[in-house]
């Protein structure tokens, strides 16, 4: 099938071959940033081994969550084919192809791992912790290390098929694309739920191998929905003011702002739930994780009850409140900060799960440094291979038999006007 419908007469050149220049002084900051990143990386590894692998896992982790849920979105969108977001699949779709940075950046992590930096259970001996010697048939190290490439090959098989399946319609417009991409978010999403799962439970739960959580993997899965949410729709603004001007219109902010906002109130419900159940349950095992992000579980304390008291309010009641309106959700002056906020937040939740492992007494703030250097090494990586992607192949799906439905309404009428004048 190829189409022929006359709104795709009226594409703006623009839309369907972006500038070579597009997001030039973006990919200068994102450089610069990897840069940046690298020299304090080189700095930081060798002198603070400890507190680096440290850093570089709640760094890492935000960044891996981030990517996870705009793969989510990619999904999400192909498994109930969606036709509204269709104008905005191509960029969160070029998002994955930075998805290679992703796994590259964990390698310093495997290191600490299995260099004794974070998970302490590798070197422990089971005869002397019960725990350990009950949960030894997944914790074993070479079943670790197993999984770890089982993830990283499921993420990458999952970016780059649906990215390649997206891109060869653009060729011939033929139906079978869009089927294959159907079937493979499918069978795509039960494989992403579970390695998610998986790898939240192997790198972060896992820092303290006493403690145990059912609820953690959603807790950690939502988190990084809002945090791709809210990359998606700070690109969408972006090339809502460029070359796709004309066809990313307030519906679909409106739509994006719809979903900030819910999955928002799903993470503080899930993390109240976690909270709630441990708490009732008041078993040793599970509440030694909130003591040491409260009280602390030494005589002297611990000030991370500061940062316990200011997630809730950053990460849900804030977006909450001045998102609750629609007119707010279709604002970009009110939309793109909160998702900066969240962003912040997602970012700090990371640091809140990683550092007291290693801080209990209170966040190292004079090594916020490292997870500085590490944010920005791989941001400006993934923002480098983001923007090449986008350059390389049109900024919309042209021959998705979903984009006359997301160009429909108000979207065909402002192409139609521009056409007029």
């Amino acid at each position: 099938m190829v189409h022929t419908d006359r709104h795709f007469e009226h594409l703006d050149p623009a839309a369907l071959q972006p500038p070579a220049n597009l997001w030039e002084r973006g990919r200068t900051i994102c450089m610069a940033l990897l840069l940046v990143g690298l020299v304090g990386i080189a700095v930081a590894w060798p002198m603070y081994p400890k507190q680096f692998y440290h850093s570089a896992l709640s760094s890492w982790s935000f960044c891996w969550t981030t990517m996870m849920g705009v793969l989510f979105f990619v999904l999400l969108h192909h498994l109930v084919d969606a036709g509204w977001s269709t104008v905005i699949r191509r960029p969160s779709e070029q998002i994955l192809a930075a998805m290679p940075v992703i796994l590259l950046a964990a390698i310093p992590i495997v290191i600490g791992m299995y260099g004794n930096q974070l998970h302490h259970w590798m070197y422990a001996d089971p005869a002397e912790d019960h725990l350990l010697h009950k949960k030894g048939w997944w914790l074993d190290k070479t079943f670790l290390a197993i999984r770890l490439v089982v993830y990283a090959i499921a993420w990458l098989l999952l970016a780059n098929r649906l990215r390649k399946n997206s891109i060869g319609q653009d060729r011939d417009g033929a139906a079978h694309w869009t089927i294959s991409n159907r079937r493979w978010s499918a069978g795509g999403i039960m494989l992403y739920g579970l390695t998610v799962t998986f790898c939240a439970f192997d790198l972060l739960m896992a820092l303290d191998h006493h403690w145990f959580s059912t609820v953690f993997g959603v807790y950690v899965w939502s988190g990084g929905v809002v945090g791709g949410l809210c990359v998606i729709t700070l690109v969408s603004l972006k090339l809502r003011k460029g070359p796709l001007k004309q066809y990313i219109g307030s519906d679909q902010i409106h739509d994006l702002g719809k979903l900030v906002f819910a999955f928002s109130v799903f993470w503080a419900y899930i993390a109240f739930s976690q909270y709630f159940l441990i708490w009732y349950g008041n078993i040793p095992e599970e509440t030694v994780y909130y003591l040491k992000r409260w009280t602390g579980v030494a005589e002297e304390g611990s000030t991370w009850w500061f940062i316990s008291i200011l997630m809730p309010i950053g990460r849900f009641l804030a977006p909450f409140l001045i998102l609750m309106s629609a007119i707010a959700k279709r604002n970009p002056r009110v939309l793109a900060p909160m998702c900066v906020l969240l962003l912040f937040f997602h970012w700090v939740d990371q640091y809140w799960m990683v550092m007291p492992e290693k801080s209990p007494a209170g966040p190292p703030l004079q090594y916020v440094w490292m997870d500085l250097a590490v944010l920005a090494a791989i941001v400006g990586g993934c923002g480098m291979m983001f923007i090449s992607a986008l350059r390389k192949q049109a900024l919309l799906p042209v021959m998705d038999p979903r984009l006359v439905e997301a160009l429909s309404g108000e979207h065909v009428e402002e192409i139609e006007h521009a056409e007029v004048e």
